[in-house]
């Protein structure tokens, strides 16, 4: 059977992202076939991909490594049962185990016209405000409120809330009625890091939409599906609460300051904000090296304030930021409209 190799790189490489990478069952790191669609699952996450060939079983992941090093636009498949082999022109040959299809951890058997939830477009809206609560984003965490973004329906608006050990980001949207109903029995639910991104990938998907039910969110972007359970977080921390404790008098940000946060994180070492006299004065200082960066400040502005920040932080997050507040404790930071970040200081 001849394939052509571009499509099935690309069905592969759409697939990848619900391949496990960390303390992976075998079954988990395989992409999966099954005579009509090419899927991979990761134990949260599932991605599907029409594939209508006759290949039954399991893939290993080597298999998109290979393909993408050889050239040839034709691949040629033969195989048994339980192996295929992939020749690419006259010299370049690979054999690959195939696992029995009965060692699928996850069989997808979604109608999405029977899930009991509308549809919801994706919403530019949305988009930007998942984009902009995935600054804060560990993707080492264990702990289920950093595994997500949250979203918090209430009084006709939608909070999306997402934290780190250091950061907490919040975007108000407005509520619409299809989001209303499919979430109208749960006060919060947390979608996984991982189909945030998805959906944000898909953003310019014609069609696309969501399904979200109080346990699972599915995304279909025609023809893919993906579909991913929702975190296990019961009780949602108080967010508002602890954004409220960094509010601070609000400072006009320079727009050159992006600029001047990048050039002090070459330095290495922690950057120091400080507020004096109507100047916002950044420094860092490591291994004998220190530079500066001052900026006048307009207005009255409370002077004596000095924090530390993380710079790989501080550089993820103030670019498109309109004003800043700062305390002992840490950054307050708003911009553009409904979106606040906080930053805790180091010691």
């Amino acid at each position: 059977m001849k394939l052509d190799r571009k499509l099935l790189v690309e069905a592969l490489e759409i697939c990848k992202p619900a391949l496990a990478t960390q303390n992976r069952a075998v079954e988990l790191s395989h992409y999966w076939c099954d005579g009509e669609t090419i899927g991979a699952y990761n134990g949260r996450l599932m991605i599907l991909q029409p594939f209508p060939y006759d290949i039954i079983g399991g893939i290993p992941d080597t298999a998109l490594d290979w393909l993408k090093k050889v050239e040839t636009p034709e691949i040629n498949l033969t195989g048994s049962e339980d192996r295929i082999t992939l020749t690419a022109g006259r010299a370049s040959r690979i054999g690959l185990t195939l696992l029995d299809s009965s060692r699928r951890i996850f069989s997808p058997d979604i109608a999405l016209n029977e899930l009991g939830v509308p549809p919801l477009p994706l919403d530019p809206d949305l988009i930007a405000a998942l984009e902009n609560v995935s600054v804060s984003q560990d993707k080492q965490a264990t702990a289920p409120q950093k595994l997500g973004v949250f979203f918090h329906p209430h009084d006709g608006h939608l909070d999306l809330y997402a934290t780190d050990d250091y950061t907490i980001t919040k975007q108000q949207i407005e509520l619409s009625n299809e989001f209303s109903d499919s979430l109208m029995f749960v006060p919060h639910i947390v979608v996984p890091f991982g189909m945030v991104d998805q959906i944000i990938k898909h953003k310019k998907t014609k069609d696309a939409c969501l399904y979200i039910s109080d346990t699972f969110i599915v995304l279909y972007a025609e023809p893919t599906t993906i579909m991913s359970s929702l975190i296990e977080c019961p009780k949602m921390p108080n967010f508002s609460e602890i954004i409220d404790s960094f509010e601070a008098p609000l400072i006009a940000l320079p727009e050159e300051v992006v600029d001047a946060v990048d050039r002090l994180s070459q330095i290495g070492g922690a950057i120091e904000v400080t507020v004096n006299d109507n100047n916002l004065i950044l420094a860092s200082e490591a291994s004998g090296s220190r530079a500066e960066e001052q900026f006048p400040l307009e207005g009255s502005n409370p002077g004596g304030i000095v924090i530390k920040l993380d710079p790989k932080l501080l550089k993820r997050v103030i670019k498109d930021r309109t004003h800043i507040g700062i305390k002992p404790k840490g950054l307050y930071a708003i911009g553009p409209e409904r979106y606040i970040h906080i930053m805790a200081g180091l010691r």
